[in-house]
């Protein structure tokens, strides 16, 4: 039983993998041409106007999160019937609360008095729109453990985005990628719901959705905080920095993204092995994974940053010349990557059923957001503040929330769960 399932987590790990594997190439190609032909500014602007279509992963009220964490215990405890409410009931709201949100975007656009502004949030929203659709649909396939289709499915709709954009970006500059956007969730869902066993019906049980959105609530708070965090990093970036510096802060962000984004392959496969390891209550072999599998990503990140470090200073002038001012911000940026990888497991097992935890994250995350913002508002009072100083204050931030995350894990997981054995 063991080797059949080490052998299909392999598989999946594998599907995955791969998929992230050939993407990523297309995915820095497509990187370059909107960096080439937006520049800083116009790139600034992007991710400013992008600050809306971030609610898809920020300003959610945590259902598809519970789908995860409550299917995948009822799934350790055999409980289909269960699951199938839990679907139908989540899944409906998550739909209903994506529709609020196109219109609340809609509306806003139209307090701005600059037409292009206003036709950018419009398709921002109708992006933010579409991608929630697309993460219900992602979420039932990792549920189902469909890792072969939802890496098809990504590797697809990756290189249509990519090649869309490419030819588009030159000619309709921030548009281009806008509708990209729009046009790249609408695929991947049609493609979902023609190859996936759609489990789930569009229904809310009254009773179970009152349970679920109390679960739903808390494991949001963690998310608000996390997307208050981000918004606060934007929204400072261009307030005393200015739109060029936002493009820069943001091009340092998506070098770093592009390394990490890979690494953390495996804990979209592993999630659902935790929540239902978790669930048959096999605590040692969830601590081993946890433990065994960060080490081997740190050790992944540990060669990376350096590697990256000297890359940068002979890849960027040669290929974005433009973007020449922004490789110090880039390479201070990099000390983010383990940050970003190191917590990964840990807070999916304080997140779980057995250890609900959750409820503590907003307090850390508030703390580390306070950690960030003093040290920038006095360097900019100092009138000293940088852009890699304004890195630096965040790396700061986010390692505060790191090491408390840890700290939870070990007092309410390990110490309880697998020290007093």
């Amino acid at each position: 039983m063991k080797s059949l399932l080490q052998k299909k987590v392999i598989k999946n790990f594998l599907a995955v993998a791969t998929s992230n594997l050939f993407a990523r190439p297309v995915l820095i190609l497509r990187s370059y041409f909107v960096a080439k032909y937006l520049g800083p500014s116009d790139y600034g602007l992007l991710k400013s106007v992008e600050l809306i279509q971030m609610l898809h992963k920020y300003g959610n009220l945590g259902f598809r999160q519970t789908v995860n964490r409550e299917a995948g215990d009822k799934i350790g405890k055999g409980d289909e019937s269960k699951v199938q409410a839990i679907k139908n009931t989540l899944y409906t709201a998550e739909f209903i609360l994506s529709i609020i949100l196109f219109l609340i975007g809609v509306s806003i656009s139209l307090f701005f008095e600059s037409a292009s502004i206003s036709v950018m949030i419009i398709l921002s929203s109708a992006g933010l729109l579409s991608a929630k659709l697309r993460g219900i649909m992602n979420t039932e396939a990792v549920v189902q453990k469909n890792f072969i289709l939802h890496s098809k499915i990504s590797f697809s709709v990756t290189l249509i985005g990519a090649i869309t954009v490419i030819i588009l970006v030159p000619f309709l500059k921030i548009y281009a990628v806008l509708i990209t956007n729009i046009i790249t969730g609408i695929i991947a869902t049609l493609f979902y719901l023609k190859f996936l066993n759609t489990r789930f019906q569009f229904m809310i049980d009254r009773k179970e959705f009152k349970r679920l959105l109390k679960i739903s609530l808390s494991l949001t708070f963690p998310t608000l905080a996390l997307g208050l965090f981000k918004y606060i990093e934007r929204i400072m970036a261009l307030v005393l920095l200015g739109p060029i510096a936002v493009g820069f802060y943001t091009f340092a962000e998506n070098v770093s993204d592009q390394f990490v984004s890979f690494l953390k392959i495996s804990i979209k496969v592993r999630m659902q092995d935790i929540f239902e390891g978790i669930g048959s209550k096999q605590f040692l072999r969830i601590h081993k994974m946890v433990i065994k599998e960060t080490g081997i990503l740190l050790a992944i990140v540990a060669i990376t940053i350096p590697t990256a470090w000297f890359s940068l200073d002979f890849l960027i002038p040669i290929f974005l010349p433009n973007w020449e001012k922004g490789i110090s911000a880039a390479k201070v940026f990099l000390f983010m990557m383990p940050l970003n990888i190191l917590p990964n497991y840990a807070s999916n097992v304080v997140q779980s059923s057995l250890v609900n935890k959750q409820s503590l994250l907003p307090f850390i995350r508030f703390g580390s957001i306070i950690i960030f913002v003093i040290p920038v508002l006095i360097m900019n009072y100092l009138q000293q503040l940088t852009i890699e100083k304004y890195i630096i204050a965040n790396i700061i931030g986010y390692a505060f929330n790191v090491f408390c995350l840890l700290i939870l894990y070990k007092k309410f997981f390990y110490d309880k769960h697998i020290k007093t054995k």
